[in-house]
């Protein structure tokens, strides 16, 4: 059994614009004219992710993958900030409880 969930970007883009846009130009802008506004919402968005992670390990699925889907548009240094860190975060959540 194969959980999932949205990694916090591609959440984040459907909260923000209400659906995928090219170039996501709405949630870039409000990641940068509001950056801490938009930090504290990929964080929560992380801790829910990884504690809905864990919810659906605890129920049975064998492994569990993050999609990402509108990463592809965002630079190096916003991919690594927007991307990689917060999925990194529901990486160690998971691992600190699931470690296996």
């Amino acid at each position: 059994l194969i959980g999932f969930c949205g990694a916090p970007w591609t959440v984040a883009t459907y909260m923000i614009a209400g659906h995928g846009t090219p170039d996501q130009g709405p949630e870039r802008l409000f990641a940068y004219r509001e950056p801490e506004a938009f930090a504290r919402l990929l964080k929560i968005l992380a801790d829910c992710s990884a504690a809905y992670l864990i919810r659906q390990i605890e129920a049975g699925a064998d492994v569990v993958q993050i999609f990402d889907s509108w990463s592809g548009v965002l630079d190096e240094a916003s991919f690594d900030a927007f991307c990689v860190e917060p999925v990194a975060e529901i990486v160690r959540q998971v691992k600190a409880v699931h470690p296996d």
